[in-house]
């Protein structure tokens, strides 16, 4: 499958897990729109997302179902520090491209990409992504783009590739914090590297060996 035409997609390995879109609860959390669809794109409900304990609901999943993301934003988070994210309630997996929360339909046309400071950070912190192999991530980085993406998801066993070779700041630190089933690395291609880049990035993972190829380090690159 050519996951790079996909809209991102997250499908369900069990019944009745139940999928929201939350806001950080503080008052310095911007609350964003996404568009999502449970009937293969046929349909889809515009969503703001809700400071709420529990965020606002979006659908609840059975096993096999499929759930899919758009959205124009070029940023899911007001700081490091007060994002929005997916909650759910089971495991799932995660594949498809990524720019479909940032250009829409128009993802898998998009010559050059563009995107915002603290792009999707923690989108899918302290859920159960299981695989997220297939997830189709940008080669154009952002500062704090895609950090903290996956903090604390305990069940994922397989990350994507992260093909960026021109880092920022702060991108991809701490995207894989607390991932307790990862076992293998993905590879980090960058050979020049830019403040805090890939730092924590691994932090109570089982990673156990990994190659670090750049020649050029900045300040808390890979700390």
């Amino acid at each position: 499958m050519d996951y790079k035409s996909q809209y991102l997609t997250i499908e369900s390995l069990v019944d009745n897990n139940s999928f929201y879109w939350w806001a950080y609860n503080s008052v310095y959390t911007s609350i964003t729109n996404i568009q999502f669809s449970t009937n293969g794109g046929t349909s889809w409900t515009t969503l703001a997302s809700s400071k709420s304990k529990s965020g606002a609901f979006m659908a609840t999943l059975n096993t096999g179902d499929k759930m899919l993301l758009k959205g124009n934003n070029t940023a899911y988070a007001t700081n490091a520090y007060y994002y929005n994210k997916i909650k759910a309630t089971g495991v799932y997996n995660v594949y498809g491209n990524i720019l479909s929360i940032r250009y829409g339909d128009d993802f898998n046309t998009v010559t050059d990409v563009s995107l915002g400071i603290y792009f999707a950070p923690y989108f899918f912190a302290d859920t159960y992504v299981v695989d997220a192999s297939n997830l189709v991530l940008t080669d154009v980085v952002s500062n704090y783009c895609y950090g903290y993406m996956f903090r604390n998801c305990g069940s994922l066993v397989s990350a994507p590739a992260l093909p960026a070779k021109t880092l920022a700041a702060s991108c991809y630190t701490s995207m894989f914090s607390g991932c307790s089933s990862l076992t293998l690395a993905p590879k980090l291609p960058a050979k020049t590297l830019a403040n805090s880049c890939y730092s924590n990035m691994f932090e109570h993972s089982k990673i156990t060996s990994i190659i670090l190829p750049a020649t050029t380090l900045a300040n808390r690159c890979y700390s």
